[in-house]
């Protein structure tokens, strides 16, 4: 079960950055999202998702 939470929390943590995984980065391709148009969306899910 930790590891399981481990998971959901590195994938919550790279959430702001296109480049974390092959989905972001297949789904910003298609969209045609640039790195800081995308990160400026998720910038603030990312800091709920962390605890700030």
């Amino acid at each position: 079960m930790l590891l399981l939470a481990t998971g959901f929390m590195s994938d919550s943590a790279s959430l702001p950055f296109v480049f974390s995984n092959l989905t972001n980065i297949i789904s910003a391709d298609f969209f045609g999202i640039l790195f800081w148009g995308y990160f400026s969306s998720m910038w603030a899910m990312f800091l709920r998702l962390v605890g700030r």
